[in-house]
């Protein structure tokens, strides 16, 4: 076998790193490795006598770690949005009286409690994306 061309998903894209992969392949089967230009497609080099089956028992691995990885980060996201919609909920009394001048120290500390969460978790579901 003088190399193998492995398009790779473009759905992956571009959270996915190629050279991650081919690192791994490199380690695994002893192949050298090269990324087209677009980083979807990777050309093996494999050292003679390389067994195909590991090339895609690692391929397949690594995939399924990616998607595994993706479908954690969208629960999250998800777990998040509801949460920020709650906080919006929560925010509406306190928010009310603090507008019509009549809020207690309770109302501002829930406010300020709730506004430092919402940030947070923002900061967060921006490094999910």
């Amino acid at each position: 076998m003088n190399y193998v061309i492995t398009p790779l998903p473009s759905g992956i894209l571009p959270s996915y790193d190629p050279e991650v992969l081919a690192d791994e392949l490199a380690s695994a089967c002893g192949s050298s490795y090269g990324l087209s230009t677009a980083g979807t497609c990777l050309m093996l080099f494999p050292t003679p006598g390389t067994d195909e089956t590991k090339i895609i028992q690692v391929i397949e691995r690594h995939l399924a770690t990616d998607a595994s990885d993706r479908r954690t980060k969208r629960a999250r996201a998800a777990e998040i949005r509801v949460r920020l919609d709650q906080i919006d909920a929560e925010s509406v009394r306190p928010l009310r009286a603090h507008i019509a001048g009549s809020a207690t120290s309770e109302d501002e500390d829930k406010l300020k409690k709730l506004d430092v969460e919402a940030v947070v978790l923002r900061k967060e579901l921006e490094t999910l994306r």
